[in-house]
């Protein structure tokens, strides 16, 4: 398993800690999110991403969720933040 800043974790008090992996799918290219929100997504990096359909993938603790999205407007490579909105759009044809 690759490490990351959210695994697993058991203390003897007995907390746990999710396994929570967030990407961003667009235009055949993945990129690593830090947080996601039904109407924006903030990347791990800041790097430019396209406009047009995406897809938010969540998966915790093994668990994965999918979000069909837009981005409206290009975001230009300096930035972290995208604004995006879910769309009903078939997500299969992203992946």
């Amino acid at each position: 398993m690759e490490p990351t800043s959210s695994s697993i974790q058991h203390s003897a008090g007995g907390s746990y800690s999710a396994d929570v992996r967030l990407r961003l799918h667009v235009n055949g290219t993945v990129f690593r999110l830090a947080q996601l929100a039904p109407d924006e997504v903030v990347l791990k990096e800041a790097t430019a991403l396209p406009e047009g359909d995406a897809v938010m993938v969540a998966v915790i603790d093994g668990h994965e969720q999918k979000w069909a999205v837009r981005i409206d407007e290009a975001v230009r490579a300096a930035s972290r933040v995208s604004p995006v909105r879910v769309v009903p759009i078939e997500i299969e044809r992203m992946l």
